[in-house]
């Protein structure tokens, strides 16, 4: 059985787009949104592109520049909600929102992270470069905010949803990074169950399909109406009403490795 390692020496990572023209043929021209570690530049680093003055890797000026990281190399991550807002300082909430049978639900984590050693590789295939790594995911701090005196809960969580395993990847996505289950359809399961009171959407809940973020730095956005444009997040069921994700992630990297156990 794999497990992670203690991380260390933390850095970000930046999803970038880029488009290359080989140097044997001008016609040679390789595509694709690809990951680079976003520091300052160390012995042995190859620094890319611009110069910014942000751990973020979004504000020009300064010594912060995208580092490579070489291909079909494991790189161990963690991802969270941290440090997503009011000048990196601050994380921000993640929502969920979908409409049931006539009834609005809204529900927020306060927190978000990564479980059992999230990792990402940079792979080529064709012309194209990307992105793509694995990882469960934990929300925590949940609450339903919509309706009224409802609470969520996870087997022995209360509070708290943790993911299937999901990948995510931006092969074919442009702009974006596509998250899915590695095995199905199911991205979560949960109850929402009552709390003090009559909860209107009481039910067994699944979490259903996929949703894109758009990388902007070291960071992951994702909008509720971008979700339910897209069409493929679903509440229930594949055929049930659209869900909404709503927040910010961003993704760390460090040394380490796994361990055989």
């Amino acid at each position: 059985m794999n497990r992670l390692r203690a991380v260390t020496g933390l850095c970000m990572i930046c999803i970038v787009a880029f488009s290359a023209i080989g140097a044997q043929s001008a016609s040679a021209v390789t595509k694709g949104t690809t990951a680079y570690t976003c520091k300052v530049p160390g012995v042995g680093d190859t620094p890319v592109g611009a110069s910014f003055s942000d751990a973020h890797c979004t504000v020009a000026g300064g010594s912060t520049r995208h580092v490579e990281i070489p291909a079909n190399t494991t790189t161990h991550t963690t991802v969270g909600n941290e440090n997503t807002q009011n000048g990196t300082t601050e994380s921000t909430p993640f929502s969920l929102k979908a409409t049931v049978a006539t009834i609005p639900i809204k529900i927020t984590a306060t927190g978000v992270t990564t479980t059992n050693g999230a990792w990402l590789e940079n792979k080529t295939e064709g012309a194209e470069h990307y992105a793509f790594g694995k990882g469960k995911v934990l929300f925590t701090g949940v609450v339903v905010h919509e309706p009224a005196n409802c609470t969520v809960v996870q087997g022995a969580r209360v509070d708290e949803i943790e993911t299937e395993e999901l990948e995510g990847t931006t092969k074919g996505q442009g702009d974006f990074v596509k998250f899915a289950p590695v095995t199905g359809n199911v991205i979560a399961e949960f109850e929402i169950v009552n709390s003090g009171g009559t909860c209107a959407a009481a039910q067994k809940v699944k979490i259903i399909g996929s949703v894109k973020g758009k990388p902007n730095g070291a960071t992951i956005e994702f909008t509720h109406e971008e979700g339910t444009t897209q069409g493929t997040l679903r509440f229930g069921s594949a055929v049930g009403p659209k869900a909404g994700l709503e927040g910010k992630l961003t993704v760390k990297a460090g040394r380490g490795g796994l361990d055989e156990s």
